[in-house]
């Protein structure tokens, strides 16, 4: 089998940031390793690909640019929010910045009228959740972000400009505006010098434009973003089309301690999807369960694994360890275990019907060690339940090394390779599986 071939640059950096720098998250991939895995599968225009983990849309936005269609899903709404706007490219060339430039008109306007903006929904969480009082950001910098956005809301621009001043301002808020830096956990640093909301945004506005003017120039594939449940995937929500999809590129979580509502925080209070602990709590029990944050008395996924030996040898092994601890979120970390390898049985199951016969798929895992220095190798255990689930395993790559701070060590990424039979004889049908169980 082929390989990706080496490029020089890191595993995570970017080669052509257009569009992509628009919004990324910490904990994504980069536009290379997309575009060698759409040549390395030999996509081609008017094929169709799925990310059914989305996160910030890379695998859209490398897939537009080239001409091929694809369907991102992701279970957080600021993420589906920044892929639909990083995958429309429908306005009117200098339109973008002509709105940015008259909502700058507004800008003194809103800034004068604190009561209006100490009554805005994004205020009004960011102060009554604390993130105020525990220095996120200042209240000043957080008044001139919501002038400039009650000042967009003000001029009544088209929906898909509203939209783009949106992301642009929501980016200068989070990575200019506020004190949050992420190592890849969220923490809070000192305030940056020379900062200007207002000038910012309109010079983030500019680099969007310019992206623009070169995105216009290809001939780009369909996008469709989803805001929904990757284990629960269906033709009928997808709007996915009737002959099945030729791959899939993703990156799902992995169970480890990453809250992903906490690291988008910001971006989900700024576009009000989370305004109180019940709007937070609707969008965590969309997603995967990955940490113990996210776990709910209501759970049931660790049903779907409770006769995977090899699984369960592993919560034993953690659970053991939490026994002998004193804190609460310790006894949940052989539940998120069972619970995200059971979400993740769910999610190829559901999968499965919607891939053409043949159709490969990369999932990009981590090993992890955070519950106790016991290693979780994600990659070989969801290629396991692949294989439960009707797949074959083309290979486990591995991607790159990381350092990990709980275990002072370099941990593997991988890249789990996949491929739908061409006819699926019966449920289980391999040593492989029978060993799983």
């Amino acid at each position: 089998m082929s390989r990706i071939p080496k490029v020089q640059v890191a595993a995570q950096t970017f080669k052509n940031g257009e569009i992509h720098n628009w919004y990324r998250i910490v904990l994504g991939f980069s536009d290379h390793l997309v575009a060698d895995l759409i040549a390395e599968f030999k996509l081609r225009a008017g094929d169709r690909v799925l990310d059914p983990f989305s996160g910030s849309s890379t695998t859209a936005v490398e897939c537009k640019k080239l001409g091929i269609d694809c369907w991102a899903v992701d279970a957080n709404p600021s993420s589906c929010f920044a892929g639909k706007v990083k995958t429309t490219w429908t306005s009117a060339a200098g339109d973008l910045l002509a709105y940015a430039f008259l909502a700058a008109e507004h800008y003194e306007a809103m800034r004068k009228n604190k009561t209006l903006l100490k009554s805005d929904p994004t205020y009004r969480y960011i102060r009554e959740s604390g993130m105020l009082e525990r220095a996120w950001i200042s209240g000043k910098r957080l008044l001139d972000v919501v002038a400039v956005k009650k000042a967009i809301q003000e001029i009544n621009a088209p929906r898909t400009i509203q939209r783009a001043l949106e992301l642009g301002l929501m980016h200068e808020f989070v990575h200019r505006a506020s004190n949050v830096r992420f190592g890849p956990e969220l923490y809070c640093g000192k305030a940056r010098n020379g900062v200007n909301v207002l000038d910012d945004f309109l010079a983030r506005i500019t680099r969007m434009e310019d992206d623009l003017e070169a995105a216009r120039k290809c001939s780009p594939g369909q996008a469709h973003v989803i805001w929904g449940d990757a284990r629960t995937l269906s033709r009928k929500a997808l709007g996915a089309p009737a002959s099945g999809f030729d791959a899939v590129i993703t990156s799902p979580p992995y169970p480890t301690e990453h809250d992903y509502t906490r690291n988008s925080r910001l971006e989900l209070a700024f576009l009000e999807n989370v305004i109180d602990r019940n709007t937070l709590q609707t969008i965590k029990k969309k997603m995967i369960r990955s940490h113990t944050k996210g776990i709910y008395s209501s759970d049931s996924d660790e049903k779907e694994v409770a006769h995977l030996s090899r699984i369960q040898r592993l919560v034993q092994r953690i659970e053991r360890k939490a026994a002998k601890k004193k804190y609460g979120f310790a006894r949940l970390y052989g539940k998120v275990t069972k619970e995200y390898f059971g979400g993740m049985r769910r999610h190829f199951r559901s999968l499965f019907s919607l891939l053409k016969p043949g159709a490969r798929c990369a999932y990009v895992v981590g090993d992890q060690a955070s519950y106790f220095r016991v290693r979780i190798p994600t990659a070989s255990i969801l290629g396991d339940i692949a294989v439960a689930e009707g797949f074959n395993v083309l290979e486990i790559r591995i991607w790159r090394k990381r350092w990990a701070t709980t275990t002072q060590k370099f941990m593997n990424e991988h890249i789990l390779l996949l491929r739908k039979p061409n006819s699926r004889p019966g449920r289980i049908r391999n040593s492989r599986a029978r060993e799983a169980r």
